[in-house]
């Protein structure tokens, strides 16, 4: 019997107090470290989503400017854009402006002028 003790103390200071609080708290600074990895883990996605909407606009603003310059290159492109940018025209060219027609639609001057309007057509 006097074995049951002594096997007991050799293990008994696993079990003591100050070994449980070490424990607890190594578990939980590990799970702080985790909820941190976590958070930086996400705000990296989510900027690396942002990173990849702004570099598809800047591609498509890169295509669009080499298409511009592309255009400018030649003597039709320059024209173009002076006619678009400063409205200019050639000697001996004559500016035509169409001007649509406006329709007048008849107005009433209150719901009262209607309902006589009614009646006279009526009587």
């Amino acid at each position: 019997m006097e074995d049951f003790p002594e096997k007991r103390g050799k293990k008994g200071w696993l079990y003591s107090i100050p070994v449980l609080i070490v424990l607890i708290i190594l578990v939980l600074g590990f799970g702080r470290s985790s909820i941190a990895m976590y958070k930086g883990a996400k705000d990296a996605k989510d900027r690396e989503g942002v990173a990849t909407g702004r570099l598809e606009g800047l591609m498509e603003r890169k295509n669009f400017l080499e298409s511009s310059i592309g255009r400018l290159s030649s003597a039709e492109g320059i024209e173009q854009a002076l006619r678009e940018k400063f409205n200019v025209r050639r000697p001996g060219e004559d500016m035509i402006i169409l001007v649509s027609p406006e329709i007048e639609e008849p107005v009433y001057d209150s719901s009262l002028g209607v309902i006589k309007n009614w009646f006279n057509q009526i009587f």
